[in-house]
């Protein structure tokens, strides 16, 4: 809803992950900019989650690593009809 997104909108704002800036063309409109603080936050993130699925896959083997995809392609194809 409306609310939600506005709620959250102004919780990144106020954390000083995004700032609002107007729009030249049309004063009702703000264009989202990412800060730079949100850039750093989303590079460690995504560096978190690729250490994290490395050591996962190291687990298997490559079979059972090809059997998960697999299974989970499997899923996502059920899901999504």
């Amino acid at each position: 809803r409306r609310s939600t997104v506005t709620g959250v909108l102004q919780l990144m704002e106020n954390n000083g992950l995004i700032i609002r800036e107007p729009v030249a063309h049309d004063a009702r409109l703000k264009k989202l900019v990412l800060t730079e603080k949100a850039v750093r936050l989303n590079t460690a993130i995504e560096e978190n989650i690729a250490e994290l699925e490395k050591s996962m896959s190291q687990a298997l083997s490559a079979e059972e690593l090809a059997n998960f995809f697999d299974y989970i392609n499997r899923i996502q194809s059920v899901l999504s009809n």
